[in-house]
């Protein structure tokens, strides 16, 4: 007769070889497949240890031309670079094999093959208990649906009625920056972060964002600091990604982390409402002219399907997220590199004295004339775009991307920065030079590929909001270099990091000095 105990041994057993099969022998045979793939690195890991790692890609002899460039010193450019023919690398998380492609045939075939995948739904209580609902996270009739209704508010007609609003928003907050005498020293990735979000709020609401505080904080610095602080240790944190939400049983930290996010959610639901009572209180009586994104989405509810609220509040969480932090980011890495590259520096602001008095309102036919400020900003997302690759996707079936054998279930995505460094696309690939976008001019070598550059990504996900980040940063960028003239903080040196976003390990600080000139 069997005992109790021998039963209770028998299920251990059991459990525990399932255990090993899930965690340890599946991912290593998985794994073990690419191993003889050319141009890969790939590597088992058990936790978050080393195991076995195999190499076949030459890695190649790399010489900076500067060795004060943090482009080509950084370890994560470093890297790079000494890996010109790296196609791909393969690891694994726990029990999920991850694919992360480098080469731009790769990623090229990625986007070929989009209906292949879905949105990986990786665990962050954001995502749980709000952005699953928004237009980054649903798939499907759903995701078409909302498509199609959001994508009405970033058509260019509509996007120029918020112009008005953008402007205003810079000149308040930048003329709002106080002055220890003649001069501050400014951290300006917070700077912008607080205009940034405070236009995502009033061209979307008509809100003032930063009257609203969480965590003490005016809500956009809050934000921020919550993607890259604990948002970012959720998707990293092994217990809450196997076992989710019931890593609040033995985590305090997990614990303090949704407590932030349910009060990030509660206070957007909140900004929603009172938006929206707004509005059917007092309906607009112009037919034309300046609007908000969320009255746009309001007037067209009126005669046809539009978004519930629970979608409202998702979105709205999804674009203060996208719009606040990486424009934020970008147009601070702008401003970085005018301050080492005072050439260039000069060319923007005399185009922007050719083209803008400095009093009339910035429009868009003014703003489409800058073709020097748009290159520059081109030239920063190649070398700094915050969003270094796509979110995560999971293989919904067995494929191949060329030779690669994608398993169902594999999780995928591209990385950007090979592509953007890649020394067969641009020469002196560690040097500024807004040139390289700008048609006609000897230094021109856009790439033909229309998959080799794409900082907002592309295919049917790409960024839907990436016309008004570009008009954002412009209108920035005019008013803080008719307003003021900046100097680096001695003895900075960048290095750039990945966490939420591919951004300076320790944010730049400049000394700032008020400025006038006359065009």
């Amino acid at each position: 007769m069997i005992s109790l105990s021998q039963i209770i041994g028998a299920v251990v057993l059991i459990l525990v070889l399932r255990i090993i099969q899930k965690f340890i022998i599946k991912p290593y045979k998985e794994l073990k497949a690419f191993s003889t793939t050319p141009n890969a690195i790939v590597t088992f890991k058990i936790g978050s240890k080393k195991v076995k790692e195999w190499k076949n890609d030459q890695k190649a002899t790399y010489e900076p031309t500067d060795k004060t460039n943090p482009f080509e010193n950084n370890e994560l450019y470093k890297y790079v670079l000494e890996h010109p023919t790296l196609r791909f690398t393969a690891n694994n998380f726990a029990h999920r094999v991850m694919v992360t492609l480098q080469d731009k045939a790769l990623i090229t075939e990625f986007y070929k093959n989009g209906k292949c995948y879905r949105k990986l739904p990786r665990k962050s209580f954001l995502r749980t208990e709000y952005t699953q609902y928004g237009l980054s996270n649903v798939e499907g009739d759903e995701w078409k649906f909302q498509r199609k209704v959001i994508s009405e508010i970033f058509h260019f007609e509509n996007l120029i009625k918020t112009l008005p609003i953008m402007e205003e928003t810079v000149k308040e907050f930048l003329e709002a920056i106080k002055f220890e005498g003649n001069s501050v020293k400014i951290n300006v990735i917070d700077e912008f972060h607080k205009i940034t979000g405070e236009i995502i709020g009033r061209t979307f609401f008509g809100e003032s964002l930063n009257s609203y505080k969480l965590f003490g904080k005016p809500l956009t610095l809050a934000l921020a600091e919550y993607l890259a602080g604990a948002n970012s240790k959720l998707r990293s944190n092994i217990g809450y990604q196997i076992f989710g939400s019931l890593a609040l049983l033995w985590s305090s930290k997990v614990r303090e982390y949704r407590r932030e996010a349910l009060e990030i959610g509660e206070i957007s639901r909140k900004i929603v409402r009172e938006s929206i009572e707004k509005l059917e209180k007092n309906p607009p009586k112009t037919d034309s002219g300046r609007k908000g994104l969320l009255q746009i989405l309001w007037e067209k509810s009126k005669a046809e399907a539009s978004l519930n609220e629970r979608e409202l509040v998702a979105n709205f969480i999804v674009f203060f997220i996208a719009g606040m932090d990486t424009t934020g980011h970008t147009v601070a890495m702008v401003v970085y590199f005018l301050s080492q590259y005072p050439e260039v520096k000069n060319k923007v602001i005399q185009e922007i004295e050719k083209n803008w008095d400095g009093k009339s309102e910035l429009n868009s036919a003014a703003l489409q004339r800058l073709e020097y400020l748009q290159a520059t900003i081109d030239e920063t997302l190649r070398m700094s775009t915050p969003a270094a690759g796509t979110f995560p996707r999971e293989a919904l079936q067995d494929h191949y991307l060329n030779d690669i054998h994608i398993k169902k279930g594999t999780i995928v995505f591209p990385f950007f920065i090979p592509s953007m460094f890649n020394r067969d696309l641009y020469t002196d690939v560690g040097v500024f030079r807004p040139e390289r976008f700008i048609k006609g001019d000897p230094a021109y070598e856009r790439p033909s590929d229309p998959f080799a550059y794409i900082p907002f990504s592309a295919g049917a996900r790409n960024c839907i909001g990436q016309h008004m980040a570009i008009m954002e940063a412009k209108i920035i960028l005019c008013h803080f270099l008719k307003m003021y003239d900046f100097e680096l903080e001695k003895g900075y040196k960048l290095e750039m990091v990945q966490r939420f976003l591919l951004e300076p390990k320790i944010p730049p600080k400049f000394t700032i000095t008020r400025r006038t000139y006359s065009a």
